[in-house]
């Protein structure tokens, strides 16, 4: 018997053997799948039901809080109402005025000739009535003893009358000269604090166009103008009470609703509530901020919920 092919088949099935085995590759246990999800994420938190925007709550009660700021009861630029050089400005910004009060003066020199014209007019006219009342006396007289044509009287009536036009005319006029000369004095319409000034001496004003002077604003009492969302326009009236944290004077101011503009505007869905508040002191100023509480009458409230 051969024994070297056997031996050499038996080496060939070994080394097929030993091949197989280093190729096998051990499995690797994996952890088991998580379970799928069956429900969704809970949602973001919405706001508390009082939140509304725009820095606006309302409370339980139905109070509003809102923001806004102060603003001028009246506001006006003031001008002249003639032309002329200024002579003279009396008053500088932050200066509180009286109604009345003069702020500027503007050169009167061509109107006292006026003035002095005017007058000398109505001295004559009035020695021209003087001698047609006269005349219309004396021939009154000779008319009623039959010794005058009654045209002639006639003429001397119709005389005096024209005399007594000229003696109205000059009144008139002198009437005029003295209110220009008054204008060239430029008077507060109202009292109130001056924000600027808007021309200075020596400058020209006129009339056309118009040249203002000074920009008066009236703050006594002062304006809280407020930004309310449009939800809220069936529950607010003219009335209700309000009341307003003003930091900037570090105080509590209350009144009332004077105004309400029903004019939602476009961009922000809200519309202007104006309230008045006493500010006799004038500690407000124009154009601070301001925390309002608005207390909605209870009738409104109502109304609205319906």
């Amino acid at each position: 018997m051969n024994r070297k092919p056997l031996l050499a088949t038996l080496v060939a099935a070994l080394a097929f053997a030993g091949c197989k085995g280093e190729a096998k590759v051990e499995k690797i246990q994996l952890p088991p799948a998580p379970a799928s999800v069956t429900h969704p994420p809970a949602p973001i938190s919405a706001a508390p039901a009082n939140a509304e925007g725009g820095g606006l709550a309302t409370a339980s009660d139905g109070t509003l809080r809102v923001t806004g700021a102060t603003a001028p009861h009246r506001m006006s630029q003031v001008a002249a109402t003639g032309s002329g050089l200024v002579e003279a400005l009396l008053v500088r910004e932050g200066d509180v005025v009286e109604k009345g009060q003069v702020l500027a003066r503007l050169d009167d020199g061509d109107i006292r000739l006026r003035v002095r014209q005017a007058e000398a007019q109505k001295k004559l006219a009035q020695v021209q009535v003087a001698a047609a009342r006269r005349e219309l006396d004396r021939l009154s007289k000779l008319a009623d003893e039959k010794a005058l044509p009654v045209a002639q009287l006639d003429q001397a009536r119709t005389a005096f009358e024209a005399a007594e036009a000229q003696l109205a005319l000059a009144e008139t006029t002198i009437a005029m000269v003295r209110k220009a000369q008054a204008d060239t004095q430029i008077r507060a319409p109202f009292a109130g604090l001056v924000v600027e000034r808007l021309t200075a001496e020596g400058a020209w004003v006129a009339t056309m166009p118009p040249s203002p002077m000074v920009a008066l604003a009236e703050i006594t009492p002062i304006d809280l103008r407020v930004d309310v969302p449009e939800a809220h326009l069936k529950t607010l009236r003219v009335g209700d009470k309000v009341r307003a944290r003003i930091d900037a004077v570090g105080e509590q101011v209350e009144g009332t609703i004077t105004r309400i503009v029903p004019f939602v505007k476009a961009g922000t869905r809200s519309f202007q509530v104006v309230v008045e508040l006493p500010n006799a002191d004038g500690r407000i100023k124009p154009g601070v901020f301001a925390e309002v509480e608005i207390r909605p009458s209870q009738a409104a409230t109502v109304e609205a919920q319906r």
